[in-house]
């Protein structure tokens, strides 16, 4: 009776890439019926398998649902049938032995490729550079336990037929999403480095906020940077510039000590100085050449790219006040704040020198840094000249599409409105020159609105001005106040400030803003498609494509694939929500699971935990778990028949007690396990596909290979663990039967219940 192959499993590929390799003639075979499909082509899976994972150690070869992880994804790719070759590519000997045992064949990866920086693009590069015979490579995710064969059939299609160049599988998601909120860090005392990156920026924003209010108030001042600064006041412009409070910077624009004082204690508190300690004694040497110029500008040039865009812009500014002030003072104040000695020491020596730097790079600015400076570089303060005290610019700024007008809040106009009912007079608003008042209408020159909406001539104005005797106020009746508030409740959003990402709102809140979807009008699941994002389970790309460094590009389409089918793994807790999707949606092979019509089952090492307890009078005994014997009985409820192997000798009379307790038969000195199971096989009719066995040792490989389902123990040796399709995770003697028949169980409820859905057929809902 011819026995087929192993459900998942294959004979070891060919080392060979060529075309008539068997490997290539079974997927010649199965898609020589799609149309169009180039079979010239060679086409190989490829699994990364990296031994150096750090979330979950070895999680590659860890055992998931019986099977280690690579090898449901191993195991769906052979199924397909689309593959000429199937790879591991992995830097560990014991996800080489796995890997090889489940039919894969194995790149051996440089360690150029297996480090925690390595890309996986790096690590298909150098298989494809080795393999220059493969045309297409399909970088399969070892993460991917839910994958199946007629996934990686769809997406091989869209390669041949609509002639792709790259194909990725995707999962379609229904999540709303907001951006980040970062947590803020203090600026005073950061690394410069750091602070940039926290907050996304290229001035440091201390740097960049008092340069501008220097430039707003600061540039008349006299001696500015000598004065101390008063300690509250500078103490409150740090905790705003540190914390982003919600206090208004607008107060500290009246006093430029002050401002001066923030920038002096920033630049001392950085840990590293803005020129470096490592550039020290370049900065002093470029002094000394003949010219000097020159020298200070390649110095510039070796500062690292945050300290130099900081310094350059420090410089451009000083040159700017230097034009109204004194450079000497300026030099002689900044210039120890921006380098110093890292020893104790020789603060007063390096001091001199770099009061002469700072001075002839303040003097020769426009040699040195040529290129012209945006110091307003963030967009987030006024410029000089531009102070409006109605809207402090510091907190946020208005969105590019909406003026500046005083905005009211529909909650504030309502309050409004009530305050005029009790009033004996009409409630009076404030109208800024130029503007319009809450009702849309432009001020107007000659007067005022009266009750009834006519202009009073009484008090006539000049337009943009104010009479010295009467406040300009516009006037507005109840009714009008009514029919704004209406009228305001129909916008789909009142004026309002816009953050910058992780920055505070005019009051003072972090605030967020939603990525896609408009919370005024949100939607439910089903009125909305979702979206559809990469789930990383599979990239086709063609060589052409990897060799340009890309695993996306050309003609690219996408594969979707349903999300019970979609599973990530990244850390422990992960696992056991992966283990109960595998058992419900996982790929479990070709062979249907609900066949099982026979279970054979090691007593010594299955059974038992292997070991012989002798009595004071001689007597062999054995212990057996309540629970292995409930597993049996489960079993032959549901009409699988178990019979009991042991090869090792026992007495008759302990073998009829084993017997009688399990209430099943069992085999004796059994030398020729194989031999004995064919035995049983074709008495009864069966094929290896309606056989499960449950061994333990190398006597039991043969038929854990060819049996339909097979398991051992989880302390059984390597020789037989590589065999197994499934691996307990209880010991023996200690519940592995009764986990294997909850397995056996477990498969044959999900066959039946996708025969019932087929039967029943989805199209008819």
């Amino acid at each position: 009776m011819a026995t087929p192959s192993k459900i998942g499993k294959r004979p070891m590929q060919e080392d060979s890439l060529d075309e008539n390799s068997p490997s290539a003639k079974r997927r010649k075979v199965s898609s020589s019926q799609v149309e169009g499909e180039d079979n010239s082509r060679h086409i190989a899976a490829l699994i990364l398998a990296r031994g150096g994972s750090k979330g979950i150690p070895l999680k590659n070869i860890k055992i998931l649902a019986g099977v280690p992880l690579i090898g449901w994804v191993i195991r769906a790719a052979q199924d397909s049938g689309v593959f000429d070759s199937v790879w591991v590519s992995t830097d560990h000997d014991e996800i080489e032995k796995v890997a090889k045992a489940w039919g894969a064949k194995v790149h051996r990866r440089s360690p150029e490729v297996s480090k925690d920086s390595s890309s996986s693009l790096e690590a298909i590069q150098e298989f494809s550079r080795k393999y220059p015979d493969v045309d297409i490579i399909c970088n399969i995710q070892a993460t991917s336990p839910c994958l199946h064969p007629h996934h990686l059939e769809k997406a091989l299609k869209l390669m041949t037929e609509q002639g792709c160049d790259s194909v990725f599988s995707v999962v379609r998601r229904h999540h709303f999403r907001w951006e980040e909120v970062k947590e803020e860090k203090p600026a005073f005392g950061t690394a410069l480095e750091d602070h940039l990156k926290n907050t996304s920026r290229e001035i440091a924003l201390p740097i960049e906020a008092c340069v501008m209010m220097l430039l707003q108030t600061g540039m008349q001042e006299k001696d500015l940077f000598c004065r101390a600064a008063e300690a509250d006041k500078l103490k409150e412009l740090k905790t705003f510039l540190d914390r982003h409070s919600s206090t208004s910077q607008l107060e500290f624009y009246s006093d430029p000590h002050t401002v001066a004082g923030a920038l002096k204690s920033y630049l001392r508190e950085l840990p590293e100085p803005l020129m470096t300690y490592q550039l020290c004694e370049e900065w002093i040497g470029a002094l000394n050449c003949v010219d000097s110029n020159e020298s200070l500008r390649e110095v510039c040039e070796k500062l690292p790219k945050p300290n130099k865009n900081n310094f350059r812009y420090l410089v451009k500014f000083l040159a700017k006040l230097a034009l109204k002030s004194d450079i000497n003072k300026i030099s002689d104040v900044l210039g120890p704040n921006l380098l110093w000695a890292k020893k104790e020491g020789s603060h007063a020596e390096i001091s001199v020198h770099v009061v002469s730097i700072i001075k002839l790079m303040i003097k020769n600015s426009s040699l040195i840094f040529p290129e012209d400076v945006d110091f307003n570089v963030s967009g987030m303060f006024s410029m000089p000249g531009s102070i409006d005290t109605r809207h402090p610019v510091s907190q946020g700024s208005f969105d590019s599409d909406t003026p500046r007008e005083h905005s009211n809040t529909i909650q504030e106009l309502e309050s409004t409105v009530n305050t005029a009912r009790k009033q004996p007079t009409p409630v009076k608003y404030v109208c800024y020159p130029g503007s319009k008042n809450i009702s849309g209408v432009d001020s107007d020159d000659s007067g005022f609105c009266s009750k009834d909406g006519s202009i009073d001539t009484r008090h006539p104005v000049s337009q943009g001005s104010f009479d010295s005797d009467t406040p300009r106020e516009h006037s507005n009746t109840i009714q009008e106040l009514e029919s704004t508030v209406n009228t305001a409740r129909k916008q789909p959003t009142p004026v309002k400030y816009v953050c910058y990402p992780g920055s505070k709102n005019i009051s003072g809140d972090l605030c967020t803003k939603p990525l896609n979807l408009n919370p005024a009008c949100r939607p439910r699941r089903q009125d909305w498609d979702g979206e559809l994002c990469e789930n990383g389970s599979f990239y086709f790309a063609t060589k052409e494509l990897i060799a340009k460094g890309l695993l996306q590009g050309g003609k690219i389409r996408y594969c979707e694939m349903d999300p019970e089918h979609s599973v990530d793994i990244d850390v422990d807790i992960d696992w056991p929500v992966a283990e109960q999707r595998v058992l419900r949606f996982g790929y479990f092979g070709k062979d249907k699971p609900e066949v099982v019509k026979l279970l054979l089952c090691n007593v010594s090492g299955c059974l038992t935990d292997g070991q012989i307890y002798i009595s004071a009078n001689g007597e062999d005994m054995v212990s057996i778990n309540i629970r292995d014997q409930a597993g049996i009985d489960m079993l032959k409820k549901e009409g699988v028949k178990v019979i009991l192997i042991e090869q090792n000798p026992r007495t008759k009379p302990l073998a009829d007690k084993i017997s009688q307790r399990m209430r099943c038969p069992i085999l004796l000195d059994v030398d020729d396990k194989l031999k004995e199971v064919k035995k049983l096989m074709e008495e009864d009719g069966l094929e290896w596909k309606e056989v499960a066995y449950l061994g333990n040792d190398e006597p039991d490989v043969e038929c854990l290979n060819l049996a339909g389902l097979s398991a051992v123990p989880l302390d059984a040796p390597v020789v037989a663990l590589n065999a197994a399709k499934y691996s307990c995770h209880c010991a023996a003697g200690r519940g592995a039967v009764r986990e294997f028949a909850e397995h056996i169980l477990l498969l044959k409820k999900k066959a039946k219940s996708q025969m019932e859905q087929d039967r029943i057929g989805r199209d008819t809902f």
